[in-house]
Formats: C-alpha cells, structure tokens, sequence
C-alpha cells in the first residue's frame, strides 16, 4: 500500500499542482508491487524577484520554461522507496534544486595551489572543430561540449544522489554579456559531459519516464547501467531497459502483457474505411426506414400520427 507524505505541513492545494505537473506520477508508483513510502517534499513558489537577481548575479537569462518551473514550485523532491521482507530500502528519487542551490559547478580560479576544475579543462578549441558544422544533424554524441573554464557557465540542476551531476549548461559565455541559450548536460564521476536534452521541459519529461530510478541517466552515456541499475530497471521499468537495448520483441510482449493488445497488423485506410462503410450502411438503413414510415401524401413531411406511427407495412 502506498503511502504519500508531504513534508513541511500537509497542502492539499500543493499536491494538486504537484500531481498536475508530474502528470500523476504518484498514482503510477502507487501501482508498482513493491514500492511503499513515497514521499513528496513541499515546496513553496519562487517570487519573481528573486529569479531577476539570480539573473542579474549569474549573467544568465533562465529559459522561460524554468522560469515557470520555479515560480510554481521553487525546487522538487519524490522520493520512493521499495520493501523487502521488514526492510525499506530507498530507491527511487526525483530530484531538482531549489533556487538557491542553483549554483556554479565550477567558479573563478582560485588563489594560490588549490586546483580547480577549470586547470584540468582543454587548452584549447581543437575539440569542438569536428561538431561546429553539424546544424540540426547533430547527435548527442557529435555536440559541442560544456568546458570548466569561462568559455560555459554551468550550474548544478540535480546531485543525482552523488552519482553524477546534471547541469544547466550556457555555451559560448561572453564576459560582461548574460548568456542565453541553454541544455541540459550530465556529468559523469569521470569529469565526462553526457548530453541529455535540448530544454528543461524536456529533462522533466525524461525524469518522470525514468520515476527517479537509481542512476537512470548513465542510460543515455557510452558507459550505459551499472548491474544493480539494470536489477531495477528490469523491475520496475522493464520496457524502458527493453528500448534502451533495441530489445523490440520484448517490447512488443510487454506491451501485450501490460495493455492486453491483440496480435492485429492494423490498416489505419482500412480501418478508417470500414468505420466509414460502416456509417454510410447505417444511414442509408435510417433514409430506407424514413422512406417506408413516410406519411401519405398531402401530410406534413416531418408529422407523424398514431395510425401512421409504427404501423407494419
């Protein structure tokens, strides 16, 4: 049985808009075997203002979708955990920061020996030579990646509960001029970039596919799940481990097993012809029987007595 515990003070007004943004998450965990102590953590909108500013310190304009995002929720947390036998092991997290630990992955150099991610970045732009010219043919693997230096400013979405960092990610960053267009990247412990989405909206879209499952963005990585990751993808996502291993024949019986469809080769022209054969058969039954019930001549088109009503011809 699942249980739902919002956190700082019960909002009924809050879980009516948490719902309609995850697009009901909730009840979709509550339907898997297993899984108990979901848990969504209250959050209050972000004023307006205090987007400006982060703004304004950052010289970063927020996609407008962000924008939305936190004025309607300043951050999320569901978290979800699975019960075995008497023991509740936590698992599932959906994760996005709060406004104000929106913050540099990486900031100015510092002084003296300390080293900073920017000393181990590229000296130069001889890496993004062989992505500049793909336009809308670019793959995730061919863009141009985020650097640690000046040339991008990034700033950490979600933790990913310290298996990896995903990052809001400004390319091509001017000093003196706020940046503007912005993607969604993962970083890997191995300090390597992983693109992901294209917006925020699109990442969102992707988390709740993904319910918060244990390290699911290695899934869109060269690296690809970790063993445990795959034990439970395979149980509580198997059709998503089915697409990201081109499995389609399981797929295809997951479908049928979940959903009950029928082995049928559909013909959207037939289909759609029948439905239309189909109508016109009824019609033309309706415009028969009119014809038959139709009153003697000299009566009203559309008037209809007891004798002529239902009379047997």
């Amino acid at each position: 049985m699942l249980t739902v515990a919002v956190c700082c003070m019960a909002g009924t007004d809050y879980m009516q808009i948490f719902m309609k943004i995850t697009h009901n998450v909730v009840p979709h965990l509550e339907k898997l075997p297993g899984v108990s102590n979901v848990t969504v953590d209250e959050r209050g909108p972000t004023e307006r203002h205090q987007l400006l500013m982060w703004e304004q310190q950052n010289s970063c304009l927020l996609p407008d979708d962000v924008k939305a995002f936190f004025m309607t929720t300043n951050g999320l947390s569901l978290k979800w955990c699975v019960k075995f036998d008497d023991n509740v092991l936590p698992i599932g997290l959906m994760e996005i920061n709060s406004l104000d630990k929106l913050v540099k992955v990486c900031g100015a150099q510092q002084s003296g020996k300390e080293l900073s991610l920017s000393d181990i970045d590229y000296d130069t732009d001889d890496d993004d030579d062989d992505t500049k010219d793909f336009g809308e043919a670019q793959t995730r693997y061919s863009r141009k990646k985020p650097h640690f230096d000046s040339r991008s400013r990034i700033f950490e979405l979600d933790p990913c509960k310290g298996c990896g960092k995903v990052c809001i990610v400004y390319h091509n960053a001017q000093p003196g001029t706020p940046a503007q267009k912005c993607e969604i990247w993962f970083l890997d412990l191995g300090l390597r970039w992983h693109f992901l989405a294209d917006s925020f909206t699109e990442y969102f879209q992707m988390m709740l596919v993904h319910i918060g499952l244990p390290e699911w963005q290695y899934a869109f990585t060269d690296i690809g799940l970790s063993p445990e990751a795959q034990t439970w993808f395979h149980m509580f996502a198997p059709m998503r481990l089915a697409i990201n291993e081109g499995n389609n024949s399981v797929v295809k019986s997951f479908l049928q097993k979940e959903e009950q469809i029928p082995e049928i080769a559909l013909d959207t022209n037939k289909a759609f012809k029948a439905k239309s054969e189909k109508r016109a058969k009824s019609g033309s039954q309706k415009k028969k029987q009119t014809t038959m019930n139709k009153p003697s001549s000299g009566s009203s088109r559309f008037a209809s007595s007891p004798s002529h009503r239902g009379n047997p011809l």
